[in-house]
């Protein structure tokens, strides 16, 4: 009965351990990120479709190309300052969600929560948040499923922002 008790200590202690590595984010907090002027949820709003990608970003200010390769189709999009893709797992062309965005420069700035920072910003403008000093990196996810996550890495010797980058699982 005792291993029982101690394996139930030792797991609940790891869970509190990974969940306090992390900052969470209700909803509200998720869609409002913001990339400069745009919003997650305007990003997401584009649904993999060059049209609503031109409604937000206006015609000429980004690429996009189809993905096609490997079992989902794709689409993905970019200029100088992000890049990201979409996904549709249905294999109909109906159904994309956003897969991933990266921040490609500097002039970006990413606003989450009250804290607005860019890259070659210093991690210490996240005081009073989790930072995670053994991976080098400030992460948020979603707190209903931690699917959804913003990531900002830095260089543990400058403490300077070096990759923000967004994952959806």
């Amino acid at each position: 009965m005792k291993i029982i008790d101690f394996l139930t200590l030792v797991l609940f202690l790891s869970v509190l351990s990974c969940r306090a590595q992390i900052n969470t984010l209700n909803d509200d907090e998720l869609f409002e990120i913001k990339f400069n002027q745009f919003t997650l949820d305007d990003i997401m709003g584009i649904d993999g479709i060059d049209e609503n990608a031109e409604t937000l970003f206006g015609k000429g200010n980004f690429e996009s190309e189809a993905n096609t390769s490997g079992p989902d189709l794709g689409r993905d999009f970019w200029n100088e300052d992000i890049t990201f893709g979409f996904e549709d797992s249905s294999n109909t062309g109906d159904y994309f969600y956003l897969l991933y965005l990266y921040v490609n420069h500097s002039n970006v700035q990413v606003t989450v929560k009250d804290v607005t920072v860019s890259i070659g910003d210093d991690i210490g403008a996240f005081q009073g948040y989790t930072i995670n000093e053994q991976h080098n990196r400030v992460s948020f996810y979603d707190e209903d499923t931690a699917t959804i996550g913003i990531v900002f890495s830095f260089n543990p010797s400058t403490r300077k922002i070096t990759e923000i980058k967004m994952y959806t699982y």
